[in-house]
């Protein structure tokens, strides 16, 4: 009784960890969770991206079938904005102007803060979201589903790096949901994950790995020299950063 006890509340960890993710990281018309966990359930970060990836890689093989491959592209970025709310997109263009803009980390930080996007920040909209229909419309159906599976993985992971790394610059906001807890067991998790659907192309899922783990490190080592650590903006900017990064991969020719 005791071992069928312990699964049980495993279980219910485990779902109280997925709903928490998904209502954290996505627009998906979930039941709101009675209550958040810990952590925000950042295990399940690249499990969400898994999923989002897929959805949107049915998009892209019904637009490159009915239109052409470069509005399935376009749909199915589209798609993955729409699957977040824009989220990421948001941070990316407050990531932006707060971390070139201002002469000190509060000044920074509030700029970040500010609902208002500037113009490093729309610039920063506009190239990443070209540059990632580009990269898509290169590919065929199938190659799109692997990459898109594996890139929104393998971004999210690339997000769940920071939170576990990086000191949090604020003593508030969104991003303290997912502090705490046990860091190295929650990347791990993320990290197998995330690199699974690795094996459906390894030489550009290698590639896009390692261009994911250079966009995470330079935007890390930016954010800790221009704020003295991360916010949940810059989640979201190393979150796009690399998903640009890694679909560029796929977009190699060998």
């Amino acid at each position: 009784m005791r071992v069928i006890a312990s699964v049980r509340r495993a279980g219910a960890g485990v779902a109280v960890d997925l709903a928490s993710a998904a209502f954290l990281v996505t627009t998906l018309p979930l039941p709101r969770p009675r209550r958040v966990s810990a952590t925000a359930g950042r295990q399940f970060f690249p499990l969400i991206g898994l999923a989002l990836g897929g959805a949107a890689s049915t998009v892209f093989w019904g637009g490159s079938r009915a239109i052409s491959p470069t509005m399935g592209a376009f749909l199915a970025v589209t798609a993955l904005v729409l699957l977040t709310g824009g989220l990421h997109l948001d941070g990316l263009a407050d990531c932006a102007d707060g971390l070139f803009v201002g002469s000190t980390v509060e000044r920074r930080l509030e700029i970040m803060r500010d609902s208002r996007v500037g113009s490093f920040g729309a610039i920063a909209i506009v190239l990443v979201l070209v540059g990632d229909v580009v990269a898509l419309a290169t590919l065929t159906p199938h190659d799109a589903l692997v990459a898109l599976v594996t890139t929104a993985g393998l971004a999210r992971l690339g997000m769940l790096a920071l939170v576990v790394t990086l000191p949090y610059a604020r003593p508030e906001g969104l991003g303290t949901l997912v502090e705490g807890g046990h860091k190295s067991r929650d990347f791990l998790v993320g990290a197998v994950t995330a690199a699974a659907p690795i094996v459906l192309d390894w030489r550009h899922g290698l590639l896009a790995a390692g261009l994911v783990v250079v966009t995470t490190i330079g935007v890390g080592a930016l954010a800790l020299r221009r704020v003295g650590g991360v916010t949940g903006d810059i989640y979201g900017g190393v979150l796009e950063l690399s998903q640009l990064a890694a679909l560029s991969a796929y977009a190699v020719r060998p």
